[in-house]
């Protein structure tokens, strides 16, 4: 995922994923692999796991589209 990522950022392209899992695990690889946004039917659901404390914060369009 991150490799895929990185190629299209390359290009100067985002990186937005709709249909895909609506798990924390994948909301998660998502973020660190530095994916734009996540389009989801679980918005709240969502917004809460970008709530939640992170080790080590990294800007994102994720995080900044929740309000952090």
């Amino acid at each position: 995922l991150r490799t895929m990522v990185r190629a299209i950022h390359e290009k100067k392209r985002r990186v937005r994923f709709w249909n895909a899992p609506e798990t924390h695990d994948f909301w998660k690889a998502a973020e660190e692999a530095g994916v734009d946004a996540i389009g989801t039917d679980f918005i709240s659901k969502l917004a809460s796991f970008l709530r939640l404390p992170q080790p080590q914060p990294q800007p994102t369009l994720m995080r900044s589209l929740a309000g952090e």
